[in-house]
C-alpha cells in the first residue's frame, strides 16, 4: 500500500489529503466558515450589531457620560447638515412644536407686563375705574385684563384656510352677522397679493403679508407650511388674537396633515375643518357707548384748559385778595403801635408808599414787610420824627431821663407816674430833682418807693462775715439777724465788737445754733470717741457707750465755754478697763489648780499658771490704771481625810505651792497671800477637793 501511493501523481496526492482533512475536521472547518462569515460579510456583521445595540445603549445607561460624549458630536453634524441642507424641512418638523413653546415664553412675559400694568391703572379712581375695579373683585379676575376688555372693540367677520401657491380654498367660516362675500374669490386674491408681495418686496421668498387693510376690515394672515390662515376683521383687535390663530393653525396641521397633503381642490375632503375655523370668530363689545357719546361734549383736552383757566383765576383772585388782606393786616399793627401814626398810603407802580410820624423811642417798623411776607422793593416806610405824649413813650422817655436801677420799677396811670420798688437814697434825692423838669404828668407818686439798704447789709455781712443760713434786715437805725448760725460762727460772733455806719443797735435774739454744727462742734471739742454716742438735751451733754478711762476721766464741762452745755452725763459710759477688769477678775476666780497627792499636781496645771500670770499681770496693769487695790487670797482646800490639823497643814502648803509657782514667774507678792480653807472632815477621798481656788479683791484709793 505504501509503495502504490508513492506511485501516485502530486494531484492525486492534493486530492488525498483534502480528503482525508475533511474526513477529519470536516465540523471545525464549517464553524470556522461561519465565523469568517460574520467577520467579512458587511450585511451580516451590521445585522450581528442591530441584535446587540439595544443591550449596549442599555448597558451604557448605568454610565451614560462616555455614550453621550461620542454620540453628541455624531448628532450634533446631523443636525447642522440637515438645517443647512433644507432648513424649511426642518422648520416644518418643527413647527407643531416650536409655536407652544413660544407662545408659552410670550405668555409669561406679557403676564409680567399685565402685573405691572395693572399696578398703573389700579391708581384709576373715576367712576368707571371704581365700577370695573369692583367688577373685577366680584369676579374674581385682573383689573387690567377687565380694563383691557372693556376698552377694546372687534369682530372676525370671515375666516379663510388657503393652499399655498395655489390659492385654493380650503376652508371657510363667518361670522352670522357678518355680509360676505363669494370665499372662492377672496381666496384667490389673497394669494395674488401674497405672490405680489413675496416676488416684489420680500428679500426672503418663503415670507410673505401678514396684515392688509381692506376699508373698514383688516385682513390678518398666519401662514404654515401646508396651509395660509386669513382672518377678515372689523375694528381694532387686541395682539392675542393672533396668538390664537397661531394656535388653530397649528392644530389644524397637526390634526389634518394628510388631508393637507392630500388637498387637491375638494373641500368634503377636510372633514370638519370648517367647525375648526369657526372657532376664530370672537368678538368683543364696549358697554355703555350711549352715555360716552352724550358726554363727548365736554372732551377731555376741553376739561384740562377749562381747569386750567379756573385754576389761574382762582390764583390771581388768591393773589389779589392775599395781598389786600396782608396790606390791612401791617395797618393794622402800625395803628396799633404808641409813638407811630399812620396818615397816608400811595400806591405808584406797584410800590405802596407809607407816610409815618415816628418817635425815636417808638418800635422799630423796619421788619413789618418781612413779617408780612412783602418783598423788599413792595412797601417804602417815609418816616417824619416826632415827639409822642402816649403813655408808653412817655414812660420810655421818663425811663431813660432816671435811669432806674433794676429794684425800682415805673409806671403810669391817669397822668400819673408812679414809682415804687427800691432804691439807693442818692439815686432817690437825684431822681426828685430831675422830675421838677418833666412836666408831662399831673402828679409823681414815690409813696411806694423806699431806701435801698442792701449797701448796709453787704457791709454787714462782709464785716461779720455772715453764713448764707442767716438773713438780714436793716430796719431804720436798728440791724435784725434772723435763722440758724454755725456754733462755731456764733462763738466768733460773741467776741466781736461790731462797728458798722448807720447801725445804732443789732438784734441778735432770733439767731438760734444750727444743731448738726453744734453736734460736730461738741464732737470735735470733746474727741468724743466713735464708740459713743451724744446729744444735748436742755443744755446737758449726755453720753452713752463705752470709752476708756482717760477719755472718761478728762470729761470736764467748765473747761469749755459755750452757751449750749452746762453739765455732762456720762453714767451710761462704760469704760473700756472696769469692763476689762471686771472680766479678768471673774475669768481668775473661775480657775482652779488641783493635786493628785499632797503638792503633786495633775497633769496641764502649768497651762493653767502660765495663763493665769498673764492674766494677773495685766490685772494689775488695769488697777494702777484706774487707782485701784487688789488682793488675791490664794485658798488651799483638801479632801478632809485624816486629822484636822494634818488638813489643815496639806490645805496651806498647797496654797504656797501655788503663790510660789506664780512669784516665780513674775507675779508681785504684795498682791498675793496663801491661806487655808475651812477644813470639814471625810472618810471618804476626793480629788476634786484637792484644790486651789483664788479670792480677788478690788478697792479704791
Amino acid at each position: 500500500m505504501t509503495d502504490s501511493f508513492t506511485e501516485k501523481s502530486p494531484e492525486e496526492k492534493e486530492a488525498a489529503y483534502d480528503e482525508l482533512k475533511r474526513l477529519l475536521l470536516n465540523d471545525e472547518q464549517q464553524s470556522l466558515e461561519e465565523i469568517r462569515h460574520h467577520l467579512f460579510d458587511k450585511k451580516q456583521r451590521s445585522e450581528d450589531i442591530a441584535e446587540v445595540l439595544s443591550d449596549s445603549v442599555a448597558s451604557a445607561s448605568k454610565d451614560p457620560e462616555p455614550l453621550s460624549n461620542a454620540m453628541g458630536t455624531v448628532i450634533h453634524g446631523s443636525i447642522s447638515k440637515l438645517i443647512k441642507n433644507d432648513p424649511q424641512e426642518f422648520a416644518d418638523a418643527l413647527f407643531p412644536v416650536m409655536g407652544p413653546a413660544i407662545r408659552k415664553s410670550i405668555n409669561e412675559t406679557l403676564k409680567s407686563f399685565m402685573q405691572s400694568l395693572n399696578q398703573v391703572l389700579e391708581q384709576n379712581t373715576s367712576a368707571q375705574g371704581l365700577k370695573w375695579r369692583f367688577e373685577s373683585w366680584r369676579k374674581g379676575v385682573p383689573y387690567a385684563e377687565l380694563v383691557l376688555k372693556n376698552t377694546l372693540v372687534y369682530r372676525v367677520d370671515e375666516v379663510f384656510l388657503i393652499q399655498p401657491g395655489s390659492g385654493l380654498l380650503m376652508g371657510h367660516a363667518a361670522h352670522p352677522d357678518a355680509v360676505t362675500e363669494d370665499s372662492d374669490a377672496v381666496s384667490a386674491m389673497l394669494s395674488a397679493i401674497q405672490d405680489f408681495v413675496r416676488d416684489s418686496f420680500a428679500e426672503d421668498k418663503k415670507s410673505g403679508l401678514e396684515t392688509v387693510e381692506l376699508g373698514e376690515h383688516v385682513l390678518w394672515v398666519v401662514a404654515g407650511p401646508q396651509a395660509i390662515l386669513a382672518c377678515a376683521i372689523r375694528g381694532i383687535a387686541p395682539l392675542n388674537l393672533r396668538t390664537k390663530l397661531q394656535e388653530v393653525l397649528e392644530k389644524i396641521h397637526s390634526d389634518y396633515k394628510d388631508e393637507l397633503h392630500a388637498f387637491e381642490g375638494d373641500r368634503d375632503s377636510m372633514g370638519q375643518v370648517d367647525d375648526v375655523l369657526g372657532t376664530c370668530l370672537d368678538a368683543q363689545r364696549a358697554t355703555g357707548s350711549e352715555s360716552d357719546e352724550k358726554k363727548s361734549f365736554f372732551s377731555p383736552p376741553l376739561i384740562i384748559i377749562l381747569l386750567f383757566v379756573f385754576i389761574l383765576g382762582s390764583y390771581i383772585v388768591w393773589r389779589n385778595v392775599d395781598h389786600a388782606t396782608r396790606l390791612d393786616q401791617l395797618k393794622a399793627d402800625l395803628d396799633a403801635r404808641q409813638g407811630v401814626i399812620l396818615y397816608e398810603v400811595n400806591e405808584l407802580d406797584d410800590q405802596f408808599k407809607l407816610q409815618l410820624l415816628i418817635d425815636p423811642l417808638a418800635d422799630p417798623v423796619d421788619s413789618l414787610p418781612e413779617k408780612y411776607k412783602f418783598a423788599e422793593n413792595d412797601l417804602v416806610f417815609i418816616k417824619t420824627a416826632y415827639q409822642s405824649l402816649e403813655p408808653e413813650i412817655l414812660l420810655r422817655r421818663v425811663t431813660r431821663l432816671l435811669n432806674p436801677p433794676e429794684t425800682a420799677s415805673m409806671s403810669i396811670s391817669d397822668n400819673t407816674l408812679i414809682i415804687s420798688g427800691v432804691a439807693p437814697s442818692k439815686w432817690i434825692n437825684e431822681s426828685k430833682v430831675l422830675l421838677r423838669s418833666v412836666i408831662d404828668f399831673t402828679t409823681i407818686d414815690t409813696s411806694a418807693l423806699t431806701p435801698d439798704y442792701s449797701a448796709i447789709e453787704k457791709s454787714v455781712k462782709e464785716q461779720l462775715n455772715l453764713p448764707d443760713t442767716i438773713t438780714v434786715v436793716f430796719d431804720g437805725s436798728e440791724l435784725k439777724l434772723y435763722g440758724r448760725a454755725p456754733a462755731e460762727w456764733l462763738l466768733w460772733y460773741r467776741d466781736q465788737n461790731v462797728d458798722i455806719e448807720q447801725v445804732n443797735q443789732i438784734d441778735d435774739a432770733q439767731l438760734i445754733v444750727d444743731r448738726s454744727s453744734l453736734l460736730n462742734w461738741v464732737k470735735s471739742q470733746l474727741n468724743i470717741p466713735e464708740t459713743v454716742t451724744f446729744r444735748v438735751d436742755n443744755k446737758r451733754l449726755v453720753l452713752e457707750g463705752n470709752a476708756s478711762y482717760q477719755w472718761v476721766n478728762s470729761l470736764d464741762v467748765s473747761k469749755h465755754d459755750n452757751p449750749w452745755i452746762n453739765s455732762i452725763d456720762s453714767r451710761h459710759v462704760t469704760v473700756n478697763e472696769i469692763e476689762e477688769l471686771e472680766a479678768l477678775r471673774g475669768s481668775i476666780e473661775v480657775t482652779r489648780i488641783y493635786f493628785s497627792d499632797g503638792t503633786e499636781t495633775v497633769v496641764g496645771v502649768d497651762e493653767i499658771l502660765k495663763n493665769l500670770v498673764e492674766k494677773i499681770n495685766r490685772l494689775s496693769v488695769l488697777a494702777s490704771t484706774l487707782d485701784y487695790q487688789i488682793q488675791i487670797n490664794l485658798v488651799g482646800y483638801t479632801d478632809g481625810l485624816g486629822s484636822l490639823r494634818k488638813n489643815q497643814a496639806l490645805a496651806i502648803k498647797r496654797a504656797e505651792w501655788t503663790k510660789q509657782q506664780l512669784e516665780d514667774s513674775g507675779v508681785t507678792s504684795a498682791v498675793l497671800q496663801a491661806i487655808a480653807a475651812e477644813i470639814v472632815l471625810s472618810d471618804q477621798m476626793s480629788i476634786a477637793n484637792r484644790r486651789v481656788e483664788f479670792k480677788l479683791y478690788i478697792k479704791t484709793n
